[in-house]
């Protein structure tokens, strides 16, 4: 160990956070992101069946989910580097 040398401090990539409500949903979601980029959501059932997918460009989208059946769904956004929260649990209820 050398105590003369000065130290080395890295510098973390800040994360983009998403966010997507309402959760539960009735028939409408929205996923917000603090930056605009280009994305995809991808939403499976239990089973793991894509039962949506969707591409996106900027901070806010839309999706409906008004024909889904209510109960359990995942989602997936992808495309963005450095994501938090990019993976989760959707439920559709009404």
């Amino acid at each position: 160990f050398d105590f003369n040398s000065s130290p080395t401090v890295s510098t973390l990539p800040v994360a983009a956070v998403v966010q997507l409500y309402p959760n539960p949903a009735p028939d409408r979601v929205q996923v917000s992101l603090d930056e605009s980029t280009d994305g995809q959501i991808v939403i499976t059932d239990i089973n793991g069946r894509i039962v949506l997918q969707e591409t996106f460009k900027g901070k806010d989208h839309t999706f409906s989910v008004a024909s889904f059946n209510n109960g359990l769904y995942f989602y997936k956004i992808a495309g963005i580097k450095n994501l938090t929260g990019n993976i989760g649990k959707l439920t559709v209820y009404r």
